[in-house]
């Protein structure tokens, strides 16, 4: 779990850079 919520972090932070949500959604969907 530890492991996941940083991928997590990471893609969101990713998503920030981008701007754009949608495309951390996209990558990781919510379960």
């Amino acid at each position: 779990m530890g492991a996941r919520r940083k991928a997590t972090t990471q893609i969101s932070r990713l998503a920030h850079r981008a701007g754009g949500t949608a495309a951390a959604n996209r990558m990781v969907p919510e379960e």
